[in-house]
């Protein structure tokens, strides 16, 4: 007799990826409005790029 299949297990197995990061240093997901060519060009910069540039803009002056 065969036993019976096990459900697939879905993500990473235990104990593989990086340490876990700290609840403030974690991403989360967001929605964006973008063109589907603003969106390509995005996926193909990567979220790297993006992190690095939203950290060095410069915030606007406020204004009273």
């Amino acid at each position: 007799m065969n036993a019976p299949e096990q459900p697939k297990r879905r993500g990473r197995p235990p104990g593989t990826g990086g340490p876990r990061l700290a609840p403030e240093d974690a991403t989360k997901p967001r929605s964006v409005r973008l063109t589907d060519a603003r969106w390509e060009k995005l996926k193909r910069l990567g979220s790297d790029w993006l992190a690095h540039k939203i950290d060095q803009a410069q915030e606007p002056a406020k204004t009273p």
